[in-house]
């Protein structure tokens, strides 16, 4: 179901464009990208930001935006020849039927949560760099314990495969619209015992920060990097072509420094530089200038 922002704001991309080739681009349905096309709310997320920047400089499209939800995305992105979506991590799986577009934004990585804990964690949990062994080693330490994990989505290629590896009822799994605000206030009310999730969708209060325990997952990428995805397809290789060109000049802007200093400061914002220059090219995807 089409939100009232987003038929509006499709009214206005849609205005003359009778011979442009029509781009369904769907927005997944959750509170976070609610206001994604309202130019009078400011966001705060890197990729939804930068989804909203890309989606208005596509003007060459008919774009058409509808919200549904992860696993209903993929399948259309199967079954259409005209179909986007944006912060998707890149995966073989995906790969296999679909396209991916140059970076879109950065994250710090998935962590382990833990809140109110009545004994500090169990140092077999740990290894030597203070991170987690593994998710599936969390359950031989804490067999009676639950994580809780969001429903229908990717966590990049590394934490899917670990996931995978778990019992079915040691995860409580959450999907629907509100599902990152949820989870995290299931853990602070002892819903469950763990929390995977990335740092920038945890808001505790000053006082939940004072029992708020994290853990970075030993093997797991720094970074999760947010990408477009479109439908393998003639149309989605031309859409990929054009957003790659976009993206080229938003790497180079203020605005896209802008989008990710909100949440990595200047040392991190330098660190993140030197990896993306030692995993990819010597590129410079964020620059102040």
């Amino acid at each position: 179901m089409l939100l009232p922002f987003l038929v509006i704001a499709n009214d206005k991309v849609s205005k003359n464009a009778t011979n442009k080739q029509e781009l369904i681009w769907f927005v997944e349905d959750k509170a976070e990208n609610k206001h994604l096309l309202d130019e009078n709310y400011e966001i705060s997320s890197p990729s939804t930001y930068i989804e909203r920047l890309i989606i208005t400089s596509l003007q060459k499209y008919n774009i058409i935006v509808k919200r549904s939800s992860s696993s209903r995305i993929s399948q259309s992105i199967k079954d259409q020849n005209n179909v986007c979506t944006a912060n998707r991590a890149n995966t073989k799986a995906r790969r296999a039927y679909s396209l991916f577009s140059s970076p879109q934004s950065f994250y710090l990585t998935h962590k382990l949560y833990r809140y109110k804990g009545k004994r500090p964690l169990s140092h077999a949990l740990l290894n030597e760099k203070g991170q987690i062994k593994s998710l599936s080693h969390i359950f031989k330490v804490y067999p009676n314990h639950t994580i809780g994990i969001a429903k229908g989505v990717s966590f990049g290629e590394f934490l899917d495969k670990q996931i995978s590896k778990l019992e079915h009822e040691d995860i409580y799994y959450l999907g629907g619209t509100n599902r990152v605000t949820a989870l995290e206030s299931m853990l602070y009310s002892e819903r469950f015992d763990f929390l995977l999730a990335l740092p920038i969708d945890m808001e505790p209060t000053e006082k939940q920060k004072q029992q708020l325990e994290y853990y970075p997952i030993a093997g797991a990428p720094p970074y999760l990097i947010a990408h477009i995805n479109c439908s393998n397809s003639d149309l989605g290789k031309k859409a990929i072509q054009d957003i790659n060109l976009i993206l080229e000049q938003l790497y180079q802007s203020p605005k896209y420094y802008k989008a990710h200093q909100k949440w990595f400061s200047e040392k991190e914002l330098s660190l993140l530089q030197l990896y993306l220059k030692q995993r990819f090219t010597d590129k410079t995807y964020i620059s102040k200038d």
